[in-house]
């Protein structure tokens, strides 16, 4: 008896079944944070007494830097507690600022920052002068005052003449006029001799 001839399809190995595909993998990277408070609070999130108040700036809030925002909503949130001229001049100052450019307000921060530092320079010197002096130049720069009117200082009200006599005197001795580069101030003539006194 001859053997049976082998079967090719038994003989040969089953095909393996592949397994299943896999899910791709998320990767688990650190997600990253919102933007979104870069840009809060958002014009949507102002509360409407806040957002009359901020009305000249509705076109533009989402896009101004967070700490401009957050120190115009707190100016808004006190708005109503303020007394009425003072709540003109802070709607006067809000459309004036709004009506800037970003470079306009920019300059405005530098130029109020350079102010500020000026004003901190004068107020060294003066104080530096202010250390220069004798005790005595000190008792009477106390007793006079720096007022041209001491009693004006006093004055309830502050207008008119009382106003202007409180203005501060010019911390510097006034230069003689002069008559085209020439000294105005003719010395007087002793009239027995004729000569200068």
């Amino acid at each position: 008896p001859a053997s049976p001839a082998p079967d090719p399809a038994a003989a040969a190995p089953a095909p393996r079944a592949e397994p299943a595909p896999r899910p791709p993998q998320r990767r688990t990277e650190p997600r990253r944070p919102s933007l979104l408070p870069l840009a809060q609070p958002l014009w949507s999130e102002l509360a409407p007494t806040q957002q009359q108040v901020l009305e000249p700036f509705s076109r533009q809030w989402n896009a101004l830097p967070v700490a401009e925002k957050l120190a115009w909503a707190d100016l808004a949130k006190r708005f109503p507690s303020m007394q009425p001229d003072e709540q003109a001049r802070v709607q006067r100052r809000i459309a004036e600022w709004a009506a800037l450019t970003p470079e306009d307000r920019r300059l405005a921060r530098a130029n109020y920052r350079l102010a500020q530092q000026a004003a901190r320079e004068h107020v060294i010197a003066e104080w530096e002068n202010y250390q220069s002096l004798t005790a005595d130049q000190r008792t009477v720069l106390n007793a006079v005052g720096s007022t041209s009117n001491t009693a004006a200082r006093h004055v309830a009200a502050r207008n008119g003449l009382a106003r202007i006599a409180a203005q501060p005197l010019p911390r510097f001795a006034p230069q003689p006029p002069t008559l085209g580069g020439a000294s105005a101030i003719v010395p007087a003539r002793d009239p027995a001799g004729g000569g200068a006194r």
